[in-house]
């Protein structure tokens, strides 16, 4: 499907001329004179991008630029001006517009930054096909074959309110999640869900914790106290890291199984309990077993139906679904108005293996969205730890040292000059762009050189001038 532009142009014949120079490029287009025109048309219409010439309404085109994101969330606004006023370039990013070009329009120029809004709108596309044909489970998101048969076994689970479930898998893949699903989905549960970490309590605390003691049992028990058994009746018990149990525990644990019953720490009287539970681990329980560590018979019990949650870096499809989700949590919960990754942004999240699986995931979207004053998070957002990783360069990170003397004379002469020309090049673009906050018009005055020689330049070397805008304007 072809991406669709608006020309918001006031000038008849411009727009005329640039509405077939950009169908030869691939793309659909439309045309708007009038502000009226241009409302309508967003609303109304399909539209991925939208170039909008500062003319058409010289003093509320700010406004109509958060009057136009309000009526569309992912619209790329790139704002033209025949005006080399700086102010209006930085007023239009501070207003979230994707770029900023000036007229008359250098043709090269402005087909990058097209192509650029292009691949953000075919991964917004991608996005929403995938939001609509997706399941979601109490908080669960996931395209992934591996997730369907998650969330297909769940369903089944549902029906039969008081099997037990062992969910595994690393640490940070969502077990509790998964188990508060089951629990939202089971059929006749009156019960609340209760959730304990089997590595937070000693061996005597863990039992009092889950069974209950009497007034008296132990030196401090001065009163009776329910167990979490008696607190989850009718509902979802979730035993945490189960692989941590302590052997004692483990014993009172399958007889409570075995028998729906329970007693308390110093009593005597068997409590009758209708309560599902539901293990996790992170450990392989197998292993634990042969060790000696872990009862072979209460794994079983509790392996009724098991569920294994596979590591992120093995369902790369979900990350762009869980990435926007957590995005736009954040972005609510701080008050930030932030869009969406550019595609080079999500190539980066989806190219790192993520060791700490979802739990990582959302705790990296998170310190983006609380630290980044962006509207669309690019590559030079994201931590270093990600950079460094997928092997991309940030604008942040020291320059890179020039060539060593020894190093250049191992070279032929005409190699070693333009490796010269070219580190010398590519610093003083940096530096540049660095000063001037990526406004390449700026900039190009203040270095004495054509706009549109600068823009060649900065594509020889394969630097962004928004990447630094962004930077710069932290």
């Amino acid at each position: 499907m072809k991406a669709s532009i608006l020309i918001a142009e006031s000038a008849q014949d411009a727009a005329s001329w640039l509405r077939e120079e950009l169908r030869s490029w691939g793309l659909l287009v439309r045309s708007a004179n009038s502000v009226d025109q241009l409302r309508t048309s967003v609303s109304t219409e399909p539209t991925d991008i939208v170039l909008l010439d500062t003319a058409l309404s010289p003093d509320g085109w700010p406004e109509l630029l958060d009057e136009l994101h309000q009526v569309r969330h992912a619209l790329a606004i790139v704002v033209a001006s025949a005006s080399p006023d700086v102010r209006t370039a930085v007023e239009a990013m501070r207003r979230g517009a994707f770029d900023y070009v000036q007229k008359p329009y250098d043709l090269s120029e402005l087909q990058v930054i097209l192509n650029r809004a292009v691949g953000l709108a075919k991964m917004h596309r991608e996005l929403e096909a995938l939001r609509r044909g997706q399941v979601k489970c109490a908080g669960l998101l996931g395209v992934s074959p591996a997730m369907a048969q998650v969330f297909a076994v769940v369903e089944k689970i549902a029906r039969s309110p008081y099997t037990t479930v062992l969910i595994t898998g690393e640490s940070g893949t969502g077990k509790e999640l998964v188990a508060r699903a089951i629990h939202n989905a089971s059929e006749g549960v009156s019960g609340p869900f209760v959730a304990i970490s089997c590595t937070a309590f000693q061996e005597t605390l863990l039992e009092s914790e889950l069974f209950g003691h009497e007034r008296g049992a132990f030196t401090d028990a001065r009163e009776r106290k329910l167990g979490l058994f008696e607190v989850a009746d009718g509902g979802t018990l979730f035993l945490d890291e189960i692989g941590d149990m302590d052997l004692k525990v483990q014993g009172k644990l399958l007889r409570a199984l075995e028998e729906k019953a329970i007693r308390r720490v110093g009593g005597t009287q068997a409590i009758r309990i209708n309560v599902r539970v539901i293990a996790a681990t992170n450990r392989d329980l197998e292993h634990l077993v042969r060790e000696g560590r872990f009862r072979e018979d209460l794994y079983y019990r509790l392996r009724v139906v098991p569920i294994h949650l596979p590591p992120l870096r093995e369902r790369v499809e979900d990350i762009p679904l869980l990435a926007n989700e957590f995005l736009r949590e954040f972005a609510t919960q701080f008050g930030k108005a932030m869009q969406g990754f550019t595609p080079q942004a999500m190539e980066v999240l989806t190219s790192y293996p993520w060791p700490g699986n979802v739990r990582e995931l959302r705790n990296v979207i998170e310190r983006i969205v609380l630290l980044e004053e962006c509207q669309w998070i690019d590559v030079p957002n994201l931590p270093r730890e990600l950079l460094a990783h997928t092997g991309h360069a940030s604008p942040r990170e020291p320059l890179p040292g020039p060539l060593s003397d020894q190093a250049l004379w191992r070279l032929p002469y005409r190699e070693a000059k333009g490796r010269i020309i070219e580190d010398f090049e590519r610093r003083y673009l940096i530096g540049l762009l660095h000063a001037h906050q990526g406004n390449v018009t700026r900039a190009a005055a203040a270095a004495g050189i054509p706009r549109g020689s600068l823009q060649r330049l900065l594509r020889k070397h394969g630097l962004r001038s928004e990447t630094f805008r962004r930077d710069g304007n932290r």
